[in-house]
């Protein structure tokens, strides 16, 4: 663990349909671009599962992530996507000031 690594939770919630299989154990699928996976793993709270995950980045740019959960290798949830930015991006706001009768200009 260092501080670079992120860490992250994913909640997904699982069909109806599927939750009539009381053997149903999830779990994670996890693709990377620019990351490794150092630990990916499942936990479930009534029908919410909850994917925890923690990536070390590689520094080479954004780090892109889709996972999903699956069963016996049959996916069970939607595939979730996200890019993160290696450094938060920086913001500029506009220059602008008040002149003595208080319009900006």
């Amino acid at each position: 663990n260092s501080k670079d690594d992120l860490r992250l939770e994913v909640d997904f919630t699982i069909p109806p349909e599927l939750l009539v299989n009381k053997d149903l154990k999830p779990q994670v699928k996890v693709m990377t671009t620019r990351a490794f996976l150092n630990q990916g793993s499942c936990s479930q709270k009534e029908n919410i599962y909850t994917a925890s995950l923690e990536l070390k980045p590689t520094g080479e740019g954004p780090v892109e992530l889709s996972l999903y959960l699956h069963d016996e290798g049959k996916e069970i949830t939607e595939t979730w996507k996200y890019l993160c930015p290696v450094e938060a991006p920086p913001v500029s706001l506009p220059p602008w000031r008040v002149s003595p009768n208080s319009k900006e200009e």
